[in-house]
């Protein structure tokens, strides 16, 4: 990477992705894990017990997650659903790497459909080595660190400087907070980001207290009267226009 040029790219993950990849809920079904998948926890559970774990905590989850769409509450927090489920099982705290396992099972059912195709690769790329500082922001209901996981897989490791989820962050978008947390992370100017979206009510239009350069992605050619100082354009290459 050439030095830093104090800007930076903010992306929602469905810019990146070939297909919609953001969820609030875990709208998921599970299969009987192999052990080396939970190496560690097998030595204490059975497969079938693990399996029925991942399956509660998807449930509650959702349970959860339905509440917090509807005002009610925060969004839940995959490790502390984990650590509850795993307790009473294993009769003792669970240790991080056993949550961990349990965690990854329900992450690899989450991005499992998901890809980056190598155009967009080379975005990235060229953005990267051009000294821009990348993040992401993602109503996703994993840690950041399992969709990490998916982008190293995916031949993007080490190009992003923050990874934001609503499951770390306990906020969903459109709260504006969920991007200014991703801005402070990277310790630059609000000024000097371009935030870049492909749903318009949760990814641009909420960000009116955030003084950064807003860009809409839609491959439709007409779409709604967006204000004048909202970009908007067709393809990710267009993205150099503004960087």
């Amino acid at each position: 990477m050439s030095a830093k040029n104090h800007k930076a790219v903010l992306f929602s993950l469905d810019v990146l992705t070939n297909q919609k990849s953001e969820r609030e809920s875990l709208d998921i079904s599970l299969s009987l894990p192999p052990s080396t998948s939970c190496p560690i926890l097998s030595r204490a559970l059975k497969q079938e017990e693990i399996l029925a774990v991942a399956e509660r905590v998807v449930l509650i989850y959702n349970a959860i997650v339905e509440q917090a769409l509807n005002g009610d509450s925060r969004p839940p927090n995959m490790n502390m659903l984990v650590e509850r489920a795993l307790k009473p099982m294993l009769k003792r705290e669970p240790y991080f790497e056993e949550t961990q396992e349990v965690i990854g099972l329900i992450a690899e059912e989450v991005y499992k459909n998901m890809s980056i195709s190598e155009k967009y690769k080379k975005i990235i790329e060229l953005l990267y080595a051009t000294g821009h500082m990348l993040g992401i922001v993602a109503n996703l209901p994993i840690p950041a660190s399992f969709l990490m996981d998916f982008l190293i897989k995916s031949g993007l490791r080490g190009y992003f400087e923050t990874i934001i989820t609503s499951n770390d962050m306990g906020i969903f978008k459109p709260s504006q907070e969920i991007f200014k947390h991703a801005i402070n992370s990277m310790g630059i100017n609000e000024r000097n980001v371009v935030i870049i979206g492909s749903n318009y009510d949760r990814d641009i239009q909420p960000l009116h207290d955030i003084v950064a350069t807003k860009v809409f992605i839609s491959k439709r050619a007409k779409t709604r009267q967006l204000p004048t100082h909202i970009k908007k354009i067709q393809a990710i290459e267009e993205i150099r226009n503004f960087v």
